[in-house]
């Protein structure tokens, strides 16, 4: 599965980079476009990854050891934060469309938000509250993805209604 990771990690360079070309050539409702389909390519990739994964996890972590106890523990967390791959598709356009723009800072804005308010507590909360079973500290990073996903979202609809005020005015 974490080749499946990368291999979205590329699909957002990629993108970055058309948005890049979009973005600097003043072709808005283009780079819009390309956003769009970077996210519908990534939803559609981490929703095939998740879903595959839902049967095979152990078989997954298999592949890297023998321990019967890693691969029981390792699949429990792989079910879980497999789900990652359809919501961090959606930050990671986001973040690419936002540096094409020259505002990668709200890039770093939504992680940091994301890392302290959702993926650290959450994981410590399941240690704690589930210490036998590594499916619910799995949740916290899709968790974290879909809170970044929010504020980009917010971030995006704030960044294109000044862009319409400044371009009218």
């Amino acid at each position: 599965m974490p080749s499946g990771y990368y291999g979205l990690r590329s699909l957002r360079y990629l993108h970055c980079f058309v948005s890049l070309r979009n973005g600097f050539a003043a072709l808005h409702s283009r780079a819009k476009k390309t956003l769009y389909y970077g996210m519908f390519i990534t939803t559609v990739v981490g929703l095939i990854f998740s879903v595959v994964t839902q049967f095979c996890s152990e078989w997954l972590v298999g592949l890297f050891t023998k321990d019967s106890d890693v691969i029981v523990y390792g699949g429990q967390y792989l079910r879980s934060y497999v789900f990652d791959c359809i919501f961090a598709g959606f930050q990671f356009c986001f973040s690419g469309f936002f540096t094409a723009y020259r505002k990668s800072i709200l890039s770093f804005i939504h992680n940091v938000i994301s890392v302290f308010t959702t993926r650290i507590p959450l994981c410590y909360l399941a240690t704690i509250k589930y210490p036998e079973n590594l499916f619910p500290m799995g949740m916290a990073a899709p968790l974290g993805s879909l809170l970044s996903t929010i504020i980009c979202l917010i971030f995006f609809v704030i960044f294109f209604r000044k862009m319409k005020e400044d371009c009218f005015t």
